[in-house]
């Protein structure tokens, strides 16, 4: 069985209710289902979880925004799998706890892996087959990479736990405009880019990187004006399509050489003129 969640394309309060709506349909669906009835008191501790998670996490963030950057860039992508896989459980706060201490804690101490001269936004897909590349970025190019489209978990409020009506706005509020990709990529490519420019002020960063995903056709569609937006803001802008999880599309070698001209030939010498 299957029940399909609409989530309307227009950022305004009446998308939130109309997805807590379906949210509260699926409750019947589920214990017809399941033959299990809705436990109220475990769905508010899965939402006082949840909540949990959401207050480190945007606390990391912030931490992340620290320059330089004292914490290993391939941690940021896994904000996403957070908040699928383990919002709603203890080991959801253990884990996000622990990004946030460890970030805290090196930062306040100044330790690093390494050294940093380039900060970038990697504004699409994350090289999930080979995460150690960013270990290679660090180390070689002096690029980090403090927040990616995946990583970045807007702050809109936690989840009111008073009653069912309340949990499930709080849960469909979540899913529409917390949440990445359900945020950026289901209006008009404005919310976007707009969401773009508040990451490279919010994280001091120099670049953006836009590693596009061959499938993603929503983020294709919107290239030519995110293109046109980095240039009036001064920003430079690597834009190159591979697979995230195939690298016969576009090879690791590829990618390495592409990142490499981009930092040593353009960023570099861009954030260098701006110091000027």
């Amino acid at each position: 069985m299957f029940f399909p969640i609409d989530v309307p394309y227009y950022h305004e309060e009446d998308t939130i209710i109309h997805v807590a709506g379906q949210l509260k349909e699926l409750i019947p669906f589920l214990e017809q289902n399941t033959g299990r009835k809705m436990d109220l008191d475990k769905l508010r501790q899965a939402c006082e979880y949840s909540n949990q998670t959401s207050e480190y996490l945007w606390e990391w963030l912030d931490w992340r925004k620290q320059v330089p950057l004292t914490q290993t860039s391939k941690l940021v992508g896994f904000t996403l799998f957070m908040q699928i896989l383990f919002t709603g459980c203890k080991e959801g706060v253990e884990v996000a706890k622990g990004f946030l201490r460890e970030a805290k804690e090196r930062t306040e101490r100044g330790e690093k892996f390494f050294e940093e001269r380039v900060r970038c936004v990697w504004y699409q897909d994350a090289v999930w087959t080979d995460l150690q590349m960013y270990d290679w970025f660090e180390r070689e190019l002096g690029l980090t990479v403090p927040v990616d489209v995946f990583g970045y978990f807007a702050n809109q409020g936690l989840i009111d736990t008073s009653n069912m009506d309340t949990m499930l706005y709080g849960l469909a509020r979540k899913l529409v405009d917390c949440h990445p990709m359900a945020r950026q990529f289901r209006g008009d490519v404005d919310f976007y880019i707009g969401d773009a420019m508040r990451m490279l002020e919010d994280f001091q960063a120099d670049c953006f990187i836009f590693a596009g995903h061959i499938g993603c056709k929503h983020a294709w569609g919107g290239i030519g004006l995110f293109k046109e937006a980095c240039r009036r803001a001064d920003i430079p802008l690597l834009v190159f399509e591979f697979d995230m999880f195939d690298d016969r599309v576009t090879s690791y070698d590829d990618v390495y050489f592409e990142v490499e001209r981009f930092v040593n030939e353009i960023v570099w010498p861009h954030k260098k003129r701006k110091a000027a």
